[in-house]
C-alpha cells in the first residue's frame, strides 16, 4: 500500500499560496485539487498523481509521486503606460483576464509517524493554452504543503 490515509486537506507555501486537498482513488493514485491566489486573483488545478514508496529500506513514510492535470485561473494584472513620453506621468491600467491549461506536478511526501500530518515538497510546471500570451510555458510553481490527514 503506498498510503496509510485516504482523504488529506492542508495549506501550501510558495510562490502562489493555497489550499488543497488530496484523495486516494486506490493504494497508488490519488486526485489532488488546488485553489491558489497570486497576480491579485485565483487558479483552480486539478491533478491526478502516481504515489511510489522513495527508499523503501529506509522509512515507508516517504513517497515520490508525479502526475497531470489543468487548471483555470482568473487574474488582475496591472500595467503601467506612458501616454506622451517616459517623463510623462504613468497612467495605470488594470487588465483582467482568464487561464486555462495543462499541468505536471513532481512531489516528495513525508508522513509523520506520531500524528496525522504530511508534510510535501512539489513542483508543478504548467503551460497556458489560453490566457493574455497563448500557448504560454512557466516553468513552474515551487511549494511547500502541510496537510492534515483522516
Amino acid at each position: 500500500m503506498a498510503q496509510d490515509y485516504i482523504k488529506a486537506i492542508g495549506l501550501r507555501g510558495g510562490y502562489s499560496g493555497g489550499i488543497d486537498y488530496k484523495y486516494f482513488i486506490n493504494d497508488d493514485y490519488a486526485y489532488e485539487g488546488i485553489l491558489t491566489m497570486r497576480w491579485g486573483g485565483t487558479k483552480l488545478t486539478a491533478l491526478k498523481a502516481y504515489h511510489q514508496p522513495f527508499m523503501w529500506n529506509y522509512s515507508d513514510k516517504i513517497f515520490t509521486y508525479w502526475g497531470y492535470g489543468a487548471h483555470v485561473g482568473h487574474y488582475n494584472k496591472f500595467s503601467y503606460s506612458y501616454f506622451m513620453s517616459p517623463s510623462s506621468r504613468p497612467i495605470r491600467r488594470n487588465l483582467y483576464y482568464t487561464v486555462i491549461g495543462l499541468d505536471g506536478v513532481l512531489g516528495i511526501e513525508y508522513r509523520v509517524l506520531k500524528y496525522p500530518i504530511v508534510f510535501s515538497v512539489e513542483y508543478i510546471p504548467y503551460f497556458d493554452l489560453f490566457g493574455p500570451n497563448y500557448f504560454n510555458f512557466h516553468f513552474g510553481d515551487g511549494f511547500i504543503s502541510i496537510r492534515y490527514t483522516f
